[in-house]
């Protein structure tokens, strides 16, 4: 919006701290001679073992003057170099600059890890009087880029970053946050968005911390007049003006010309070439040479734009490869990123953007992993809890920049800042996933997966990084182990120079086990006699899965592929092969498997066969597809676009599940992969969710359900159990769940509503495809053994029918019935607690957030993502604004265990009367429009967790 209004409007740079205007430094007044030291730029050089002054001399006085200037260096005090003497003539008025050049064979060299600081100072002498004396401190350092890498004083090095982005900085506190920032191993911080207060660069200058200094060039692309050349002059005097006050400080190494102008233009990260004007990639690469031609000893880039007109030292690029497709190019053929750990390594990967980094040139990656409020998308690495935690994007931010920095460092990426480390006060979770992952000698392991079979061969990916400053010889030792009894062990001698990494193997076979272990994979590297790096993973040992003897009826399997055959056989299953399905009959085959990839015509033709197996009892399971048929009693889609690495239990205890738990369904070997073309989440019918994963749009896939019809079931499965059974335990445990998940239901019974005749509720019922009797006006009359669910509208017409049949309504639940009370206001609830004997109120609801509060059957295949009807924008910045979800909550004044608060506040309550039970459902599942897929999802599963009780 704020650019919108200010469209081609602001011909100067302003940063996002506009409106923190005013004195925002120091302010001192500085008396002067007539005749002084106006301007002093120190040049050090490495590689030529010299040191430059450029000393410009001004002269305000009316008549000539002739100075005599002396020039020393001073450490701590004391004279340790002197730079010779000169005279000079100065006319009135007049300002000269001069430039003296002296060899220094071995300064002390300022380094990030001893940053030893000099001053030169400068003497104006007339006359045999001092007129003026002016100190300046620096660094005898050098920086410069060289191929792929940053390079100080010689010695190659990787550059860890931080962004500061907020005025209002003193010493202390400069010194403090950068202290913190060494601590977590970063080496470069950028002063983003605007120049910061010169405290930023004293405290860099002294503890040994790299600076960017960027201009306040910011962003606003669209605001900014970027076709008047008013803008452009206005931009180099910024620079010039920045520049002379920086330039002498050892700390700053590179100047950022710009953050995200020609990206904004684009609307893309990074900018795609044709989204954006040519003429202003022109004026940027000017502005760029303007700043060497002001300083050439700094390296310049711009920041998130690449390397415009080819002309920057360093290529800078911003989000070009976030978790959900985050700040990248829109639209389905764009990479959204949801396997983890493996799209993280994306730097030798084709991506959508078309942009690859040659190595000709350092890269620095200034943003990356932004940090979004929405919770949608962090259900990727969170699940459920993404809705729960009190910081989801610190929880999950944690979570990815470990695999990202781990990957950064394996593709040696010049300089990355994860976004942003500051996005709590240090020190925080961020701070301390840095302070791990980026320690100077490390070991990564790049494999996730951690579950085997017995007598399995197994490799592990080293990945050994020395970010020392210097060479390290180093031994590698590995070593895997039983119960403290050592399996397998290995040890190397690596020699690796600075900003050097190397990988290596580490192969071992898991030992025979009779039941399930847990093995340990230690690895260390020593250096010398001292532990300079050691971490271990701890690993399970399943024992081969082997479903002998079945003793079952068996399998009727239709495979028109293969793939699931040889499966059974490789498990020991008695299956039948059949292409006829009009013999179909539940009691010889409880189960038929319609095997991978095999959905085809001939099934859909006699699907009608098929219906009619399930209705009387059989189960349907189905392996993995590439399409599904619109014949099933429920409408899915298959989105061929999602596949995870980390999926999520929806329905914890049920018999799908027994066996597994939560990191089991997790990063499954050998490729990390868990399911491709996972389901869209369905919102009508009788279905339960048992599996799902998460995307920039929360948990709204599911590899893994079960859809009810007549006495039977379909359990559609997306999961990788045919490629996986035999590899990954949890696939193996997961195929023995459901080839023995069959039985048929005894009775089917009705469901009745009492309602008002095509209201709101009964036509949301219709609407989701249940079917329902409206009891309205009939209670009395009505035979109620011949139902087992009864859903009631809460207001006070309705509920006047539950109060006269009192004495019917409570012996329906005693028997096993169960009553949904659906919208209940504070009469009617203070009623129904009468009729029950609890102390029921309700109360105003505010609107936030609703959650389950309980792991419950009644549950199973809800979310909390579920429960979260937003009016927001996917993957938004800022946290979304809640709808509606419910008027009233319960508020029950007593302790009774037979009393179930399901979600917090508390709209959903199990009450349980003898064999049946009561239910409060306060959700607006039958008013909600903008949510309404979730708001359907959440009725049907309710209802089909009412009814079907496995």
């Amino acid at each position: 919006m704020w650019s919108e209004y200010y469209k081609r409007s602001i011909i100067a740079p302003i940063s996002p701290s506009y409106v923190k205007s005013g004195i925002w430094e120091e302010v001192y007044l500085a008396a002067y001679p007539k005749v002084y030291v106006s301007d002093v730029f120190i040049i050090t050089s490495v590689r030529e073992k010299s040191i430059t002054v450029k000393l410009t001399l001004k002269n305000e006085d009316e008549v000539s003057h002739r100075v005599t200037v002396e020039n020393i260096v001073l450490d701590d005090g004391v004279k340790v170099k002197d730079l010779g003497s000169f005279s000079t003539d100065l006319d009135a008025g007049e300002q000269k600059t001069i430039e003296v050049r002296k060899a220094w064979e071995n300064p002390k060299l300022w380094w990030i890890d001893s940053p030893h600081l000099y001053v030169l100072r400068n003497t104006l002498i007339e006359n045999g009087s001092i007129i003026d004396q002016k100190d300046t401190r620096f660094g005898f350092r050098e920086f410069w880029c060289e191929g792929p890498y940053f390079v100080l004083n010689g010695v190659r090095l990787h550059l860890p970053a931080a962004s500061v982005y907020w005025a209002g900085a003193d010493k202390e506190y400069a010194v403090r946050i950068i202290k913190l920032l060494k601590d977590a191993h970063i080496r470069i911080l950028r002063l983003h968005n605007a120049p910061k207060e010169t405290c930023w660069l004293e405290a860099a200058d002294e503890l040994g911390m790299l600076i960017v200094d960027e201009s306040a060039i910011w962003t606003y692309a669209r605001s900014y007049a970027l076709n008047d050349p008013r803008f452009w002059e206005n931009a180099a005097k910024h620079w010039e003006e920045l520049i002379n006050r920086d330039k002498n400080h050892p700390s700053l190494v590179m100047y950022s010309i710009e953050n995200e102008i020609l990206s904004a233009t684009a609307g893309a990260h990074p900018p795609v070439p044709g989204m954006y004007p040519k003429e202003i990639e022109e004026r940027l690469v000017e502005l760029g040479e303007f700043v060497r031609k002001c300083d050439p000893t700094r390296p310049i880039y711009y920041e998130s734009d690449l390397d415009p007109g080819g002309r920057a030292d360093a290529i800078g690029i911003h989000y070009p490869n976030e978790y959900c497709g985050f700040g990248q190019c829109v639209g389905r053929g764009c990479d959204e990123n949801y396997l983890y750990p493996d799209d993280a390594y994306w730097l030798d990967k084709d991506k959508p953007h078309g942009w690859k980094w040659k190595k000709d040139k350092p890269l620095y990656i200034g943003e990356i992993a932004y940090p979004l409020r929405d919770p949608n998308p962090w259900t990727l690495f969170l699940g459920d809890r993404a809705y729960t935690s009190p910081n989801p994007h610190l929880e999950s931010s944690t979570y990815s920049w470990r695999i990202d920095i781990e990957a950064l460092r394996y593709f040696g990426v010049s300089a990355y800042n994860p976004w942003n480390i500051f996005v709590e006060p240090l020190p925080n979770a961020l701070w301390e996933a840095c302070r791990e992952k980026q320690a100077p000698l490390a070991v990564h392991v790049r494999e996730y997966y951690d579950s085997f079979y017995a007598e399995e061969d197994v490799k592990r990916t080293l990945i050994v990084h020395n970010d020392l400053l210097e060479a390290a010889s180093l031994i590698l030792k590995w070593k895997v182990s039983l119960k403290e009894k050592i399996i397998a062990s290995e040890e190397l001698k690596i020699a690796l120079e600075p900003a050097e990494t190397r990988v290596y193997e580490a192969r071992f076979k898991t030992p025979k086990v009779t039941r399930k272990e847990e093995i340990t994979f230690e690895f260390k590297l020593l250096r010398g006699e001292e532990t300079a790096f050691h971490d271990r993973r701890i690993y399970e040992v399943h024992p081969k899965v082997r479903l002998t003897p079945w003793k079952k009826p068996p399998v009727a399997v239709y495979d028109k592929v293969g793939e699931t055959r040889r499966l059974l056989s490789d498990f020991g299953v008695n299956f039948v092969e059949i292409n006829e399905f009009g013999n179909l009959n539940p009691e010889d085959y409880p189960l038929f498997v319609i095997g991978y990839r095999s959905l085809d015509d001939k099934i859909a033709e006699d699907a009608e066969k098929i219906k009619e197996y399930v209705n009387k009892g059989g189960t349907v399971l189905c392996f993995e597809q590439d399409h599904y048929p619109k014949w099933l009693p429920i409408e899915l889609k298959l989105d061929t676009f999602h596949a995870c690495t980390i999926s999520w239990p929806r329905a914890s205890g049920h018999p799908l599940l027994r066996g597994l738990k939560e990191s089991d369904l997790r990063y499954w070997n050998p490729d990390h992969i868990v399911s491709k073309a996972d389901f869209i989440k369905p919102s009508r019918g009788k279905f339960r969710v048992i599996i799902d994963c998460g995307g920039k749009s929360g948990l709204s896939w599911t590899p893994l359900l079960e859809v009810i019809e007549g006495k039977g079931r379909y359990v559609l499965c997306q999961v990788e159990v045919t490629s996986k059974a035999t590899s990954e335990p949890a696939a193996g445990i997961l195929l023995s769940n459901l080839l023995n998940y069959v039985g048929a239901r005894s009775e089917i019974k009705k469901t009745g509503i009492i309602a008002s005749e095509n209201g709101l509720m009964e036509r949301t019922l219709r609407t989701i495809g249940l079917e329902t009797e409206n009891l309205h006006g009939e209670l009395k009359t009505i035979d109620l053994s011949n139902y087992d669910l009864i859903l009631v509208e809460g207001d006070e017409e309705t509920f006047k029918h539950i109060e006269e049949n009192a004495s019917k309504i409570t012996q329906f639940i005693r028997q096993g019935g169960t009553i949904l009370f659906h919208k209940l206001e504070p009469r009617t609830a203070e009623a129904l607690g009468g009729l029950l004997n609890v102390p029921l109120k309700l109360y105003g609801s505010k609107r936030e957030r609703l959650v389950k509060s309980v792991s419950h059957r009644l549950l199973w295949g809800i979310s909390n993502h579920d429960l979260f009807w937003t009016d927001g924008p996917l993957l938004s910045e800022s946290e979304p604004e809640l709808r509606e979800t419910s008027r009233y909550f319960c508020v029950i004044q007593e302790d009774d265990e037979n009393i179930e608060v399901l979600t917090e506040p508390a709209v959903l309550v199990k009450i349980r009367r003898g064999e049946g039970s009561v239910i409060i459902d306060q959700i607006l599942w039958d008013e909600e429009s903008k949510e309404r897929d979730k708001a359907e999802r959440v009725i049907s599963t309710l209802i089909t967790n009412l009814k079907f009780k496995d």
